[in-house]
């Protein structure tokens, strides 16, 4: 009898969403835990009967702790362990580089993005969408199915609309990575996205800042956004 892979299974079992909410918020609550434990460790190692300043200086520690662990917890809470665990691994000037030619990564202009899609001849077809490194609800963690996809040169405007209604709008796309298992744009200005009964995000890139606006009830977080990583991936 043959196993699958553990990355396999691990893969199938937190693949819901309640399971991967349980994942993220027990991987949270331990590494916060231990980010705390590292500053109290700290302040304990410092720890003097007699000497006020050390005992300052610990104390100072298990604040800085406090904040730290927090921090630590809302960050794998909104961008999850999986996309914190890898952000480690990734390197964002690596997207900069053109691949190899024996590499099964396609380069194709949005122009030719969208034409191969109309002449069947995309490699991806659906997949959940994160825009700078935002995932999280609103039916962009939903398998998303493309239906139609436009680009119009004259505004060099990329316009991709799903099957459930969902849309995407980029602004000047740019760098784009496609293969079997993820469309990726690594670069562009502006990105909309509409999704449910007309509510909308629009995400504006400014330097090394993004800026959104939503006519929707969601509570933005600046832990939400990365402007480091691809404007736009979809990941089958």
């Amino acid at each position: 009898m043959k196993y699958a892979p553990f990355y396999t299974v691990a893969l199938y079992v937190i693949k819901s969403e309640l399971n991967y909410n349980i994942l993220n918020f027990v991987a949270a609550v331990f590494r916060s835990f231990l980010t705390f434990l590292v500053f109290v460790l700290i302040a304990l190692s410092a720890f003097n009967p007699d000497g006020i300043v050390s005992n300052i200086f610990g104390g100072i520690m298990v604040v800085i702790g406090f904040f730290v662990s927090r921090y630590v917890y809302r960050v794998i809470m909104k961008r999850g362990i999986l996309e914190v665990a890898s952000s480690h691994l990734a390197t964002p000037d690596l997207d900069n580089l053109t691949p190899s030619s024996s590499s099964e990564i396609q380069t194709p202009t949005a122009r030719e993005l969208a034409d191969d899609f109309l002449n069947g001849k995309s490699l991806l077809s659906k997949g959940i969408i994160n825009i700078w490194g935002d995932w999280n609800q609103r039916n962009l963690d939903i398998n998303n199915i493309i239906a139609d996809m436009e680009y119009d040169s004259s505004v060099q405007i990329l316009a991709i609309r799903f099957d459930n209604g969902n849309k995407l709008t980029i602004w000047s796309p740019q760098i784009i990575h496609v293969t079997t298992t993820y469309l990726k744009i690594i670069k562009a200005s502006k990105v909309l996205w509409e999704w449910g009964n007309h509510l909308a995000m629009t995400y504006q890139k400014n330097e090394s800042k993004i800026t959104r606006h939503t006519n929707s009830k969601w509570q933005m977080d600046s832990l939400d956004v990365d402007h480091t990583k691809p404007a736009v991936m979809i990941k089958n």
